[in-house]
Parts: structure tokens; C-alpha cells; sequence
């Protein structure tokens, strides 16, 4: 598929727009609606052309991984750290439109097919850096859950300040998508 510099560019602010209207938190005035929905469809259009939900990012073996000099970023602030006294042994839960919710403490989600994969990890804040990850493939959770057939996207919800991400389901599923508990052997 071959895309000219004006179409790039107007799907791109397309994509930008609706951007910009998604950060507000609002879904705007009812008469927008339609709008805003074409402009999302558009932005999701740009993002699998962009982003191929088929590729793969490769480090090679030999590749310096970023270790100690990881950037650290933090949405709280203070580094978040799970308190089981007050909140109880810690879990990660799988709800909402599944047929078999799941509730999974430490011990059990290392016990699932782990997978170690070196990543670069591309920051919206601009910087990149290399790590070797392991974790659990999200479609993995997702093969134990079963996804009901109308559920588009997976809302990630952290224990501090309320924190959440939502991605498609295609992004979600992606081979190298992980929830991770483990950084360079650590």
C-alpha cells in the first residue's frame, strides 16, 4: 500500500485532532459525535498503517541494554509501592466483557508461559531505551478470560493514583505485548 505526502498528512491531523479532543476527557457536544467518531476511525487507520501490528521490534544479542540508566518515570508522586498490609496480598484482575473473569496473585501469573524478550521501549516523552523483559503475553490472559466477541480494547487500571491506559485489541494482542514482572533478570 502506497500513500502520498498529502494523504499521510491529512490522515495525520486527523489522527492529531482527535488526539487532542481524546486528552480533554470529554466527549464534546452531542452534534460533534460523528466527528469525533470518523476522526478516531482515521487515527486508527494511520496507527496500523504505521505501526503493523504484525512487526516485531528485534535487538540484537550483542545490543548494550540500558540497565541502571533506564530512565525512571513515575505517574505519582512518590514511586508507587504495593503496601499488603493495608491493601492485602497484591493480584492482578481480569474483568469486564470476559466470560471467565480472572483473579491472579503473584505466584500464579509466574506460573503461566513466560516469555523474555529484549525490546527497545520508545517513551512519548522522546527518549528510547533498550531492556530484556519478562512477563506474560497479554494474549495469553486473554486466552484464559475469552474475550466476548464486542470487546475492543483493554483498559490497563494501576493501584496508584488512578492511573490507566486503554489500547486496542490489536495492539493488546500483539506478541511482544507483555505484563510484565521482570526487568533485566531482576
Amino acid at each position: 500500500m502506497s500513500m502520498d505526502r498529502r494523504q499521510f498528512f491529512a490522515l495525520g491531523g486527523s489522527g492529531l485532532t482527535a488526539s487532542i479532543l481524546a486528552a480533554c476527557d470529554s466527549r464534546g457536544p452531542k452534534s460533534a459525535e460523528s466527528t469525533l467518531r470518523l476522526a478516531e476511525a482515521r487515527n486508527e487507520s494511520v496507527e496500523r498503517f504505521l505501526f503493523r501490528h504484525r512487526a516485531r521490534d528485534h535487538v540484537p544479542d550483542a545490543a548494550k541494554l540500558a540497565g541502571k540508566s533506564f530512565p525512571k518515570y513515575f505517574i505519582s508522586d512518590t514511586v508507587p509501592i504495593w503496601d499488603s498490609a493495608a491493601r492485602g496480598p497484591w493480584t492482578l484482575d481480569v474483568s469486564g466483557a470476559v466470560r471467565r473473569p480472572l483473579r491472579l496473585s503473584l505466584d500464579e501469573l509466574t506460573k503461566l508461559p513466560r516469555v523474555t524478550q529484549r525490546v527497545n521501549h520508545y517513551c512519548v516523552e522522546g527518549w528510547t531505551a533498550r531492556a530484556e523483559w519478562s512477563g506474560v503475553r497479554v494474549s495469553e490472559l486473554a486466552r484464559l478470560c475469552e474475550p466476548l466477541p464486542d470487546a475492543q480494547y483493554v483498559d490497563f487500571q494501576s493501584f496508584d493514583n488512578g492511573y490507566h491506559e486503554s489500547w486496542d485489541m490489536q495492539s493488546a494482542m500483539h506478541a511482544q505485548s507483555l505484563v510484565a514482572y521482570g526487568m533485566d533478570g531482576h
